[in-house]
């Protein structure tokens, strides 16, 4: 197999830990490796060259470096303005926790969200603040309502940087440069927009349990599963040497830990330890996916090209095309909806925008016609 580095041996199942301590010569512990075990043994061991690594241990190092300063300019700037948690905010969040029945998400009134969470120097960081955070980044424990340590803790993890920065920033007047000023601006726009659409368009969307069934049954085709193919497979570099470890192969064979043996490349596979592929795929295997529909279950074949490699495989589960049911398809089919029904909306919206404010709108169609694409210039032209 020849000498393998750190990262190399960890995506050969091998873990850093016994990469590590495993002595030469010592044959390893047992190691799951997928479906089945491996026990290892390194024959000899060499230091890496350093001049290989050196550049990339640099920039390691100058990015841990940069780490620590930001984090020691952060805490000294939240001890000097006396960041601290506000009392007010606090209680609100265990009042709305509280109020809130079994996993139901925890609202509050638009007056409520503009409570101080935190606060230092003349500056606060707003209850939908910390409420934005825990949206984007998925927080549902409990704690992130009830309990103040682990409050603070998100808070400084998410938080207390950008406060921190945007003081050192006005401190130093960078808010007051021309081009600073411009992106401001230019962020506000796109910020108004996003508000607008939110307000107006998303947060107006909600279809029932009949509208999803209904779009469903319109939209079957939507929801159809295409023929679904899963093999084991032996990728070679080329041609020969796929042929001459054809003759290796029976129909007991796996290829997957043949491949491993042979130290040759794998794709990724499902829990079941299977490639699987779809029509879809046609295009960038076209000669695999061809070969792949005619095999018999359970029939060794290939070597066939595939991108710029040759495989040697055996289909173990052949799928025809069905249509996925509705109970599975409930989900995919309200994202559907909900994303049509947000574009009418939106384009409602502008209409109507378009007609309340049609004496301050000025349409410079040279312009329109250098910008769009035909199509789309002339939907946009015969709305305006």
């Amino acid at each position: 197999m020849g000498f393998v580095n750190r990262p190399r041996a960890e995506r050969m199942g091998i873990p850093a830990a016994i990469f590590d301590s495993l002595q030469t010569g010592t044959v390893s512990p047992l190691l799951p490796i997928g479906e089945h075990y491996q026990l290892i043994r390194f024959l000899a061991d060499r230091r890496a060259d350093l001049e290989v690594y050196r550049a990339r241990i640099a920039r390691q190092l100058m990015a841990e470096k940069a780490q620590d300063i930001e984090a020691q300019k952060v805490e000294l700037l939240a001890h000097e303005l006396g960041w601290r948690i506000a009392p007010e905010g606090l209680a609100l969040l265990r009042q709305g926790a509280k109020s809130a029945k079994g996993r139901e998400r925890v609202s509050f009134t638009t007056e409520q969200n503009e409570v101080p969470l935190f606060r230092y120097e003349e500056s606060e960081i707003a209850l939908d603040e910390y409420l934005e955070v825990l949206h984007a980044h998925r927080i549902d424990n409990p704690q992130a309502f009830r309990d103040s340590a682990f409050i603070a803790s998100v808070a400084r993890r998410f938080l207390l940087t950008p406060a921190m920065f945007g003081v050192a920033a006005a401190r130093l007047g960078i808010p007051e440069e021309p081009e600073v000023l411009q992106w401001i601006e230019t962020a506000k726009e796109e910020l108004m927009l996003l508000q607008l659409r939110q307000r107006e368009v998303s947060a107006s969307i909600s279809p029932s349990a009949e509208e999803v069934r209904q779009f469903y049954e319109e939209h079957r085709e939507k929801f159809y599963l295409p023929e679904l193919i899963c093999f084991d497979e032996l990728l070679t570099p080329t041609l020969a040497e796929g042929q001459n470890l054809r003759t290796e192969i029976d129909k007991d064979t796996h290829l997957l830990e043949l491949a491993r043996k042979k130290n040759l490349p794998t794709r990724r596979r499902g829990a079941d330890g299977l490639v699987c592929m779809n029509k879809y795929y046609k295009t960038a295997y076209p000669q695999l996916w061809e070969a792949l529909k005619t095999a018999p279950v359970g029939e060794l074949r290939g070597p066939v090209p595939a991108g710029e490699g040759y495989v040697i495989f055996k289909v173990l589960r052949h799928e025809e095309g069905r249509q996925q049911p509705f109970e599975q398809a409930r989900k995919r089919a309200r994202a559907s909806l909900v994303q049509r029904l947000e574009r009418q909306r939106f384009d409602e919206l502008l209409n109507e925008l378009r007609q309340k404010y049609q004496n301050q709108i000025e349409v410079y169609a040279d312009r329109l016609e250098e910008a769009l694409p035909e199509a789309l210039l002339a939907s946009a032209t015969e709305e305006l």
